[in-house]
């Protein structure tokens, strides 16, 4: 399979599941678009902590656990 062909086929199967998804909407127009994007929400428990963080949560776990890794062996 080629890749556009391989591609072609994701996309396809992606816009299916849009529609299973967002079963409320009923343009197809719409669940297209929704396809590339899937989240449903971007609050701050499922989107990125520097954006709804302040100060030192604002860090990512993989960034504190690497700090504190560099930190100990210093």
């Amino acid at each position: 399979m080629s890749k556009r062909a391989f591609r072609r086929h994701h996309l396809r199967r992606v816009k299916e599941r849009a529609k299973e998804v967002f079963y409320w909407c009923s343009d197809p127009n719409r669940t297209a678009k929704w396809a590339n994007n899937m989240a449903m929400c971007s609050s701050a428990c499922c989107g990125n902590p520097r954006r709804w963080f302040k100060g030192n949560e604002k860090i990512t776990r993989a960034e504190q656990k690497s700090d504190l890794g560099f930190r100990e062996q210093t």
